[in-house]
């Protein structure tokens, strides 16, 4: 037996009591090696989103970039968050190389070919944070849109 449950809620309750779901990765394609993540999201007070741990390929020579820019929820204006950029020989002895905090970030470095590399985003304000977030082993600024 299958039973189909449809609810109607309010308009201004439903929207007020909506939770926006956390980012949802967008992962690198299948095959592609190397840094290549971004996303985007909300993050309330004192959460970190950090993108995937991945493997440099030396696309670049080692070259990597990571960063983002962030906003006071619902969308204006730039507020700064803390951004910070890790490397490491492995996937699990990473140690942040740099660390920024500012509105509108791009973190360059030369890291090891086949080291592993992650940034993440903090907010540090009092209020939810709508953000983008991208790692990348690309040569032009900024990285991304």
């Amino acid at each position: 037996m299958v039973a189909l449950f449809i609810f109607q809620g309010g308009g201004a309750l439903a929207s007020a009591a909506y939770r926006r779901p956390p980012p949802t990765p967008s992962p690198t394609p299948g095959g592609s090696g190397g840094v290549n993540f971004q996303t985007n999201g909300n993050l309330n007070p004192g959460d970190t989103f950090c993108g995937p741990v991945q493997q440099v390929a030396g696309i670049q020579g080692g070259f990597v970039e990571g960063g983002g820019s962030s906003y006071k929820y619902p969308g204006a204006p730039p507020i700064a968050s803390h951004f910070t950029a890790y490397n490491g020989p492995t996937a699990s002895s990473l140690q942040a190389i740099h660390t920024v905090t500012y509105s509108s970030v791009v973190m360059a470095d030369t890291v090891p070919i086949d080291s592993f590399y992650q940034v993440c985003i903090t907010n540090i304000t009092s209020g939810v944070v709508t953000f983008n977030l991208q790692q990348s082993e690309y040569t032009n600024d900024p990285p991304f849109p």
